[in-house]
């Protein structure tokens, strides 16, 4: 697995983790993410960007529990992450594999 630089994930808006991270990682590329912090991640997969205050999609934990860790498979649409608590912020550990 090649680790890639962390990216800080806020609750203001869905960004692109393809997109926002670096490098860039093209879509439908296998990935495997770890949340690193205390807030929850939401994580959807989307060929478009989803609305600020979509719940859809699911939400990555912390390290204390067993979802921490998911696997992005090869041939995905983009991946669209937000920090569930939306005044705060989490840190997402990318590697693709």
């Amino acid at each position: 697995m090649a680790t890639l630089n962390d990216l800080v994930v806020t609750g203001e808006d869905y960004i692109s983790l393809n997109a926002a991270s670096t490098p860039p990682i093209p879509v439908g590329t296998a990935l495997e993410l770890q949340n690193k912090g205390v807030q929850g991640i939401r994580i959807q997969e989307s060929s478009t960007k989803p609305d600020a205050t979509s719940t859809a999609g699911f939400v990555i934990t912390d390290l204390t529990e067993s979802n921490s860790t998911p696997r992005i498979l090869e041939g995905s649409l983009e991946i669209w992450v937000k920090c569930v608590k939306e005044d705060s912020s989490s840190t997402l550990a990318i590697g693709t594999f």
